[in-house]
């Protein structure tokens, strides 16, 4: 149901705001670029339930602008504007309700970031800045949108990523102090038999 609502809201915003602005085009491959929406935790582990959020982080291809529309911008502040309404389409209160809550979060920086990034501007992030409990995040990713050949750059990120050819002791204490974060505020908050943070 959440990847099928994400296309819906991803394919609708596209439509909507392709009107004024046409399509992006990649400034090296002079191809048309997707917006790519990546599901991480649940969403990406196909382990939602009933109250949970979806965990999303937003894509594409490379940098370029628009072309065909009334107006022309960056790809940047074209897929931006297509994931606020995506986020507003799957994310307001309305009379029926709510969708789903979506937490974007997870993306590089998180909420100081950008809220889409290219291929070559998350590579340069994970390669240089990438903390160590983002590698354990993208375990469970899975994209939600896009064609084979068009994630496939992101799968081949991710492994780089996460599957470092050589790894440090700086990783493994990380894992430690990570643990006993969780573990801290696991006992301060009394939560017992907690399915998320228990053993």
């Amino acid at each position: 149901l959440a990847d099928f609502v994400i296309r819906c809201a991803v394919g609708y915003s596209e439509n909507s705001l392709s009107k004024r602005f046409g399509r992006a085009m990649g400034n090296e491959t002079g191809s048309i670029q997707q917006l790519i929406v990546v599901g991480m935790g649940k969403l990406g582990g196909r382990e939602l339930n009933l109250s949970s959020d979806i965990d999303i982080m937003f894509i594409y291809d490379e940098p370029g602008t628009t072309q065909g529309g009334r107006s022309s911008t960056s790809s940047q502040e074209y897929f931006t504007r297509i994931a606020q309404l995506v986020i507003r389409l799957i994310d307001s209160v309305t009379g029926d309700g709510r969708i789903f809550r979506v937490d974007t979060r997870l993306r590089p920086f998180g909420d100081s970031g950008a809220l889409v990034a290219s291929y070559p501007s998350l590579e340069y992030y994970y390669d240089t800045i990438g903390r160590f409990w983002e590698r354990y995040a993208l375990l469970q990713t899975r994209c939600s949108t896009g064609t084979t050949d068009r994630i496939k750059p992101f799968e081949e990120l991710e492994e780089h990523f996460v599957y470092r050819r050589y790894t440090n002791f700086g990783v493994i204490e990380g894992l430690r102090s990570m643990k006993a974060l969780n573990d801290s505020e696991r006992d301060k908050k009394g939560l017992v038999n907690d399915v998320k943070r228990d053993p």
